[in-house]
């Protein structure tokens, strides 16, 4: 584990909640979520949880981890919203993006919703451009595809803000 004695971890893309849930169970205090779904937002408010339908929506504070699960290749602009998250963060802060992985032949994934098709290379280069750091990146698992025949596999980053002094 990243962090010692955790307290506060965003959720972008946080759906019916089941991370937050399980981070409050864990001993986390301050647990937050964005979510585009309302459906999802109001299932959220059941289970008590602090959901909202944007960045802007949150009180400004600073999280320790801020986890990004298949998400940012849904955003029609991830380097405006990557620039916009920094102000939820500090140095210190992690962040955890998790993402289909391009194979080499090309995207194959929908380009109805995906927007984007990231590699290990181009998202590393997204994440530089937006003032980020990665500290390590591994596969994170395969999985049968829906649409698609075949196995897809996904990857997830591990990155902080870079030093404004570099």
């Amino acid at each position: 584990s990243h962090i010692q004695n955790p307290q506060s971890l965003l959720e972008i893309g946080s759906a019916y909640g089941h991370l937050l849930l399980e981070a409050k169970k864990q001993g986390w205090t301050q647990v937050s979520g964005v979510e585009f779904s309302d459906e999802a937002i109001k299932v959220c408010h059941n289970k008590g949880l602090e959901v909202v339908k944007n960045l802007s929506g949150l009180s400004s504070q600073i999280y320790e981890a801020v986890a990004i699960y298949s998400v940012l290749e849904h955003f029609a602009n991830p380097a405006k919203f990557l620039l916009e998250l920094k102000n939820f963060c500090q140095s210190s802060t992690l962040i955890f993006i998790r993402v289909p992985k391009m194979s080499e032949a090309g995207p194959w994934l929908s380009l109805l919703d995906h927007f984007w098709h990231f590699s290990e290379d181009s998202l590393a280069r997204l994440l530089d451009h937006c003032g980020y750091k990665i500290l390590e990146t591994f596969p994170s698992g395969k999985f049968l595809g829906i649409q698609h025949s075949g196995i897809l596999e996904s990857f997830t980053a591990v990155c902080q803000l870079k030093d404004i002094n570099n």
